[in-house]
């Protein structure tokens, strides 16, 4: 008899079947000592193969774990990279209205320029007028003198007001272009930062994706070795079943106490004494001997033996048939 693994084909366990005496079920067969020792080792084989198994997936476990640690670290590093990311973009809109007041300044002071420069020129023409009139007309009074000076000092200050107005309309433009500068490295640096943001969560899914893998092969293995634990169960349970239904059993000892099953012959050596308790529905048989001392068979009050039965004898081998508990048969052969 073969009981193979289906996860470990290399662990077979071989039963040596034996032939038993000729009986009415014909030739059986006999599980030996040997063999019971046999089913005991190759049992502890693949219960400690379910082991390994159940620890490997222990340690997959653990690796899962491990992903997810790094899943849970690659989040919080895009959280605060998207963080840094919205205030660059704060930053550089600040920096870009920042920017649009000083151009508005500059358009200004530009204006009070230009405005400047033409008072200036329409002062210096009235100074020019007037200087002509004073020339013409030498009998002009002194107070036309006056009013032509007056006009030159005005047409001065007009110009020199001209001139502040154009060194602050290039000030404020100079200040312009610095601030556009600012906002336009703003927005890079904003740029950079949201595509470092979008790097941060394609590694955060990466990782999840592996936590989810890692924990997929973890349930995996442990179902693998959930099943080979089942299947070492089932295999125990089978030869034990084997054992326990088994047609002979071989049973040692010269006082042996039976009690009986169903369908099974229980083989003993020479026997002083023997005491059978038969099973009340179906047959069981046992095959002994009685050697030189008689052997004291103990059977219950309602076991009915052949008319022709008057007791044991020495030097006789038996094979003793008990039906229902109540009907007994008796063979017998001289030695």
């Amino acid at each position: 008899m073969k009981v193979e693994s289906t996860f470990h084909p290399d662990l077979v366990i071989e039963v040596t079947m034996g032939v038993g005496p000729q009986g009415p079920k014909g030739d059986a067969y006999i599980l030996t000592e040997e063999d019971k020792l046999e089913i005991g080792h190759m049992y502890d084989e693949l219960k400690d193969a379910a082991e390994a198994a159940a620890q490997v997936s222990r340690e997959q476990a653990e690796a899962a774990g491990a992903s997810a640690d790094s899943a849970s670290s690659s989040e919080e590093h895009s959280a605060a990279s998207a963080t840094e990311a919205n205030a660059a973009m704060i930053n550089a809109d600040q920096s870009a209205e920042n920017a649009e007041d000083s151009a508005e300044r500059a358009s200004a002071q530009a204006a009070n320029a230009t405005s400047s420069a033409e008072q200036a020129g329409q002062s210096a023409a009235h100074a020019a007028a007037s200087a002509s009139a004073a020339s013409s007309s030498a009998s002009a009074s002194a107070a036309s003198e006056n009013h032509a000076a007056q006009s030159e000092t005005s047409a001065s200050e007009s110009a020199v007001r001209a001139a502040v107005s154009e060194t602050n309309a290039a000030s404020s433009a100079s200040q312009s272009a610095a601030s556009a500068a600012s906002a336009q490295t703003a927005q890079d640096l904003a740029e950079s930062a949201q595509a470092g943001a979008e790097a941060a969560a394609s590694t955060s899914q990466n990782a999840m994706a592996d936590t989810i893998n890692a924990k997929e092969s973890a349930e995996t293995a442990a179902d693998s070795a959930e099943a080979i634990l089942t299947e070492v169960e089932s295999i125990r349970d089978t030869i034990l079943d084997d054992i326990e239904n088994a047609y002979i059993e071989t049973v040692s000892g010269t006082d042996p106490v039976i009690v009986g099953r169903a369908n099974k012959r229980y083989v003993c050596g020479e026997c002083n004494t023997l005491t059978i308790t038969p099973p009340t529905v179906g047959t069981m048989e046992v095959f002994f001997t009685s050697g030189a001392t008689v052997t004291e068979l103990t059977l219950p009050s309602t076991v009915l033996m052949p008319e022709w039965y008057g007791g044991l004898e020495t030097n006789t081998t038996y094979l003793l048939s008990i039906t229902d508990g109540k009907y007994a048969g008796v063979m017998t052969w001289a030695i």
